[in-house]
């Protein structure tokens, strides 16, 4: 679950909380939450179980290519049933998701197949990566927006 790297790109902190972007092969990147206060605690929204899988309603994926090409990737699908799941990490603590970008991409809230030439690319083509969590829902988990990026992945 957690493997983070010295290549992770760090937001700056935000109500004591910070996201992470790092890519850990040609389809995947994996996203981190890490708890910067010393002493307090914080209540985050992690995940949303559906059931067979994951969908990540408060985070977003930018890829911006080489050539100026943008992409935003909601990570969320349309679903039966869903349960939201929230993680109170302790000071130091994180939680990290790994991410399949071409599961994304491919997504029919994503444009699906007429993201072919993301999906498929003819040669490998880098891409300058940006994440975003945010969360505005009136709970008393943690509330705010923070971005980290750009974290340079290539898609093969």
């Amino acid at each position: 679950m957690y493997a983070q790297t010295k290549d992770t790109t760090w937001s700056k902190p935000y109500k004591g909380l910070v996201v992470g972007i790092t890519g850990t092969s040609e389809k995947d990147l994996e996203i981190f939450l890490k708890n910067t206060n010393q002493k307090d605690s914080i209540e985050v929204w992690s995940h949303v179980d559906c059931g067979n899988d994951f969908h990540f309603d408060w985070y977003t994926i930018k890829l911006i290519s080489s050539t100026g090409e943008k992409y935003q990737l909601e990570l969320m699908d349309s679903r039966e049933k869903s349960t939201p799941i929230s993680k109170t990490l302790r000071p130091g603590q994180m939680l990290s998701h790994k991410i399949n970008l071409k599961y994304w991409i491919s997504s029919f809230n994503n444009g699906g197949l007429n993201r072919f030439s993301l999906l498929y690319p003819q040669y490998p083509t880098k891409y300058q990566a940006y994440i975003r969590y945010a969360v505005n829902d009136k709970t008393k988990k943690w509330q705010g927006e923070i971005k980290a990026g750009p974290h340079t992945i290539e898609i093969k």
